[in-house]
C-alpha cells in the first residue's frame, strides 16, 4: 500500500524537521520571510520580541477579526504566500459574538475577504491561547476558550482552512505565561513559531 508508505515517509520528515527546528539547526524566524502574522496583542509579541520583521506583523492590542479588512492593503504590498491569523482573546471577552457558531460565520467572511484580495496566499487560523489565573478576574468568558478551540478546529478542518493547534505547546510551557495570565513571555514565541512553520511547511 503506497499510501501507507507515503504517510510513514511524511511522518519521518516531519519528525526530522521538528528536531531541526527545536535544536536550532534550522532558524525558525528565517522561515517567516514569505509570511505575515495578523492578530491582537499576543501577535504583537512577534514584533516586540524581534522574532519577525515588523513589516510582516499586522497586529494591535485589543484587535478582533473585524480588524482584518484594515490590514489588507498592507498585506498586499508585502504579497506573502502565507497569512497567519492569531486572534481570539478579545473576540471572546468583548462579547460581539455570543456563540462560537456566530463567530465562525464572521470568521469565514473575513477569510474570504483575504482570499479574494490575495488569491495566491494560504490563510492559516491559529488556535486561541487559553487564559489562566488571574485573567479570569477580567473576563469569565475566557473559560470558554478550550471549547471554542474545539469548534474552530472542527470547522476549519472541514472547510479545508489549515488550523494551527498550539494547545500542546501551551500545555507543555505553562510556566511561560506572563503574570497577567493572558500574554506569553518571550521564550514561548520560539515554540509558537516552530508550530506555525511546521504547519506551513506541510501545506507548501
Amino acid at each position: 500500500d503506497t499510501s501507507e508508505i507515503e504517510q510513514e515517509i511524511k511522518e519521518i520528515k516531519r519528525a526530522e524537521r521538528k528536531a531541526a527546528l527545536e535544536s536550532g539547526e534550522i532558524n525558525v524566524w528565517a522561515q517567516f520571510n514569505d509570511s505575515v502574522i495578523l492578530g491582537d496583542s499576543r501577535a504583537v509579541g512577534f514584533e516586540v520580541f524581534d522574532c519577525v520583521d515588523d513589516s510582516r506583523v499586522f497586529a494591535d492590542a485589543g484587535a478582533t477579526i473585524r480588524k482584518i479588512p484594515e490590514y489588507i492593503d498592507g498585506i498586499k504590498a508585502v504579497n506573502p504566500s502565507s497569512i497567519i491569523l492569531c486572534f481570539g482573546i478579545n473576540d471572546l471577552s468583548i462579547g460581539l459574538w455570543p456563540t462560537c457558531e456566530e463567530y465562525i460565520t464572521e470568521y469565514d467572511q473575513m477569510i474570504q475577504k483575504l482570499q479574494e484580495a490575495l488569491p495566491d496566499a494560504t490563510v492559516y487560523v491559529n488556535s486561541i491561547i487559553p487564559a489562566t489565573d488571574p485573567a479570569f478576574q477580567k473576563s469569565e468568558k475566557w473559560r470558554e476558550i478550550p471549547d471554542w478551540n474545539e469548534q474552530l478546529k472542527a470547522h476549519f478542518e472541514e472547510t479545508g482552512v489549515p488550523f494551527i493547534d498550539i494547545t500542546e505547546e501551551v500545555e507543555e510551557h505553562k510556566d511561560l505565561y506572563d503574570v497577567d495570565g493572558i500574554h506569553m513571555r518571550k521564550e514561548f514565541y520560539l515554540y509558537w513559531g516552530n508550530a506555525i512553520i511546521m504547519e506551513v511547511t506541510e501545506n507548501e
